[in-house]
């Protein structure tokens, strides 16, 4: 058996991550179920069998049954895909995993006065335990709190008026990053997917994915725009960036493809921005 692992070098198919040949080993849990009954084997080829046999049954599933904008997002100029939380459920359904949620922080200041604010503050901390029937597989953490800038603001860039009407889906992402944190560690699907910039990959496939067959060219430039004015770029920087990222200085010199590699690529350079501030 030969087996080749090369890292994303395209953007537009997720089958780019990795290609091998057809593998004769046992599955994931055809392995396991061996490794139990036959004693003959040392230990150490045990292992073996029940590593590659794990790693040949999730490049199948990754290639053949996730889909991109649905089980993860893609950020252009980023080495690999992010795992959503539908993929994320997809994986414990594959491998058997039953996750379970503890709650191990939650701060619900309805008026912000008890934390020194003027505005109100959500704060939900997560642990996602991972079993396998009675075994713990893995565990991982996540949280989310009302002062991300989703949540902070509207698209606009001004306060969020509605903000008490968020509390449920902070709680929730608290949980859902939790999941996704504990289903990386146990699948080892780290080498396909990241989680880091999970929520620049929703936003992305929320708001620039093709809208019946192609993308909305005047969103896009608005995009660009409103990102331009957040990194407080001049239009001379702008343009020498854009050149960099599409060869072309205008957006009316690009194609609906280039504009939306562009919000992409800015997104990033602006998530990047915002981490050294909170740093």
């Amino acid at each position: 058996m030969e087996t080749s692992t090369n890292q994303l070098d395209t953007l537009d198919n997720i089958n780019s991550i990795i290609e091998r040949e057809p593998s004769t080993m046992p599955t994931y849990l055809e392995a396991e179920e061996t490794s139990t009954t036959n004693t003959q084997i040392p230990p150490h080829e045990t292992g073996m069998q029940l590593a590659l046999g794990h790693y040949n049954i999730l490049v199948e599933f990754t290639q053949k049954v996730l889909q991109r904008g649905v089980d993860y997002g893609v950020i252009p100029n980023t080495s690999k895909p992010t795992l959503l939380k539908a993929g994320a459920e997809k994986l414990c359904q594959l491998f058997q995993l039953s996750p379970k949620f503890e709650r191990l922080e939650v701060v619900t200041d309805w008026t912000g006065a008890a934390h020194g604010l003027s505005e109100p503050l959500f704060h939900y901390h997560y642990k996602c335990s991972l079993f396998r029937g009675e075994h713990l597989i893995a565990e991982g953490e996540g949280c989310c709190n009302s002062l991300e800038r989703k949540y902070r603001y509207t698209k606009d860039g001004k306060p969020n008026p509605r903000i008490y009407d968020a509390v449920n889906t902070i709680c929730k992402m608290a949980q859902k990053r939790s999941l996704v944190a504990a289903v990386l560690i146990a699948t080892g699907a780290s080498e396909f997917f990241t989680q880091d910039l999970e929520d620049m990959a929703e936003r992305v496939s929320q708001e620039s994915e093709p809208k019946n067959g192609e993308l909305d060219r005047a969103n896009l430039e608005e995009q660009s725009s409103a990102i331009m004015q957040k990194l407080g770029w001049s239009k001379i920087t702008a343009s020498a960036f854009a050149e960099k990222v599409t060869g072309k200085k205008s957006r009316k010199d690009m194609s609906t493809k280039e504009l939306h590699l562009l919000v992409g690529v800015m997104l990033q350079e602006l998530e990047k921005i915002n981490q050294q501030k909170a740093s």
